[in-house]
């Protein structure tokens, strides 16, 4: 039983290693990804990893988060549960990422901003957001005023 603690407690040490960690979390398969994630949710460590997570310098975390609020249900209340993840998630750094533009940008189907909408029915999660270049141009904010489940 010692052991196991104290190997789930290195784990859990690494794991909230932001630096190391960016780069193998942007770089997994969504599905093995989410599955880890519902496995520390489990544990009751992913709201503190997230956290950990969020707060690091590297935007490279924008689409295992978005996972997340894809995979919706107690995953993305857990994720928007947290200071730094709702901070996150409302900042340039994360709806102006690159993992995005193929989608459509944030505003894109399955982007981030229909994922938050329909988890927090509207767009209350972006109420912090304090810079909104990530909007492309006019379509987007005629997209985003427009789309009833953005603006219900």
């Amino acid at each position: 039983r010692y052991l196991i603690d104290a190997v789930e407690r290195e784990t859990v040490r690494s794991l909230c290693d932001a630096s190391a960690c960016a780069s193998s979390l942007a770089a997994a398969d969504e599905s093995a990804f989410i599955d880890a994630a519902r496995e520390l949710l489990r544990l009751g460590r992913l709201p503190r990893l997230l956290g950990a997570w969020c707060l690091a310098p590297d935007a490279g975390l924008a689409s295992p988060i978005a996972a997340i609020l894809r995979a919706g249900g107690q995953l993305a209340e857990v994720a928007l549960t947290s200071r730094p993840v709702a901070a996150f998630v409302a900042s340039n750094r994360f709806l102006a990422a690159s993992a995005f533009e193929h989608d459509g940008g944030a505003l894109g189907p399955g982007g981030p901003v229909v994922c938050l909408a329909s988890i927090s029915g509207g767009l209350g999660a972006l109420q912090g957001c304090g810079s909104w270049d990530w909007l492309r141009d006019h379509v987007h904010l005629e997209r985003l005023l427009e789309d009833e489940a953005l603006m219900p």
